[in-house]
C-alpha cells in the first residue's frame, strides 16, 4: 500500500534554520526503514526572524560608528540624537557616545571575541511647524450643537464654537451638556495628514473630572477627507480616567496612536449624569508621539596586540650574575 508522508522543515530565506540538518537526517532514516513507495517532503519557507540588531567589526583598538542613521523615526516623529544612550556596558570594552552622536567603541582585551549591548534612542517631536497638526478648517456640530437660526435660539450648550479651529492654543469653545441634551459630536480638519503611529487627539478641560465623579464618556474617531464616503480610519473610547492625560494649568488630552492616515478628528462626548457636564474644548491635534527605540549592538574583533599597550609578550627579566 503506497502512502504519502508529508514533513515540514524549518528554513528561513537566506539562511538555513539550525533545525534543518538534523530533521533532514531523522527523514532520511525513516525513508530507508519505511516500505513507502513515495515520500513527499513540502519545505516551507518560513520569513527570516527580525531582529532589531545592529553588527560592527572592529579594524583598529578604538573606533567610531555611525549608528544614528540605522533608527526609524515613528509616524511624523523624528530621530532626537540627545537622547541616544548606552543602556549597559560590554565586559570585553568600552562604549561612549561622542558629540556628534556617532558611537565610540574601545576594546580592553587583546584577545579575539564579540562585545555586545544596547542603544536607546527616542522617536518625537522636534519641530511643531512641520510634525504638529491642529484642526484649523471645516467644523462641523451635530444638529443638537447648531443653535441655528440666531438669535431665535434662547440657550445653546456651546459657546464660541469656532475657537476650536483657530489658529490660538489658548482658545477654548465652552461646551455644557447634560443627559438631555444627548451625544453631542464636534468634526474639524487637520492643517496637515498624521500618519499612522501619530497620536490623535483633542485637548480639553473638564474641571470635574476625578474619581468621585461618574466620568463622561469621549469617543475619538479619525477620518481621512480623500475617502469617497466618510468613514472612521480609527477609534478610541475613553472610559476611565487612567486613558486621560492630566496636563499642567488644569488640562486634559485625549489621544490615542493612530494606526492609519488621517487628516480629520471627530470628538463624541456622552454623559448619563443628570448634572451639568461643563467641557472647555481648545483644539483637535495630530502630533508625533515620543518612542523609545532600542538596538542590540555586536562588535567582533580578532586578537591583536597591539591593544594591549605594552604588547602580548610578558615582560621577560633577565638576571646576568658576575664572578
Amino acid at each position: 500500500m503506497e502512502r504519502n508522508m508529508r514533513f515540514t522543515l524549518p528554513i528561513h530565506l537566506g539562511k538555513p534554520s539550525k533545525a534543518l540538518i538534523p530533521a533532514l537526517f531523522y527523514l532520511l532514516s525513516i525513508g530507508a526503514a519505511s516500505d513507502a513507495k513515495a515520500s513527499t517532503i513540502l519545505l516551507l519557507q518560513l520569513p527570516a526572524p527580525s531582529t532589531d540588531s545592529l553588527t560592527f567589526t572592529l579594524a583598529s583598538c578604538v573606533q567610531n560608528f555611525s549608528v544614528l542613521s540605522s533608527f526609524s523615526a515613528v509616524g511624523s516623529g523624528q530621530i532626537d540624537p540627545a537622547t541616544l544612550t548606552i543602556l549597559n556596558q560590554p565586559s570585553t570594552g568600552k562604549a561612549s557616545i561622542n558629540v556628534d552622536g556617532t558611537l565610540r567603541f574601545q576594546r580592553t582585551t587583546v584577545a579575539s571575541g564579540t562585545a555586545t549591548f544596547t542603544l536607546s534612542v527616542a522617536s518625537t517631536l522636534t519641530d511643531t511647524t512641520t510634525q504638529r497638526f491642529l484642526t484649523t478648517t471645516g467644523l462641523t456640530v451635530s444638529s443638537n450643537l447648531a443653535c441655528e437660526p440666531m438669535p431665535l435660539a434662547t440657550f445653546c450648550p456651546i459657546v464660541d464654537r469656532t475657537n476650536i479651529t483657530s489658529t490660538s492654543l489658548t482658545d477654548f469653545a465652552h461646551l455644557e451638556q447634560s443627559v438631555l441634551l444627548g451625544v453631542t459630536t464636534l468634526k474639524a480638519t487637520l492643517s496637515g495628514t498624521g500618519k499612522p503611529g501619530d497620536l490623535a487627539g483633542f485637548i480639553i478641560s473638564n474641571p470635574t473630572l476625578t474619581s468621585t465623579t461618574a466620568l463622561p464618556t469621549y469617543t475619538l474617531n479619525t477620518y481621512l477627507s480623500t475617502d469617497l464616503t466618510p468613514t472612521i480610519r480609527d477609534t478610541k473610547t475613553f472610559t476611565n480616567l487612567a486613558d486621560i492625560q492630566f496636563l499642567a494649568n488644569g488640562l486634559q488630552e485625549l489621544s490615542f496612536p493612530a494606526t492609519q492616515d488621517f487628516d480629520q478628528l471627530e470628538l463624541v462626548i456622552t454623559t448619563a449624569d443628570s448634572q451639568l457636564l461643563t467641557n472647555d474644548i481648545y483644539y483637535g491635534f495630530s502630533k508625533p508621539a515620543t518612542t523609545t527605540l532600542q538596538k542590540v549592538v555586536t562588535i567582533r574583533f580578532g586578537a591583536d596586540c597591539s591593544c594591549a599597550g605594552s604588547g602580548c609578550l610578558p615582560l621577560q627579566v633577565i638576571v646576568v650574575r658576575y664572578r
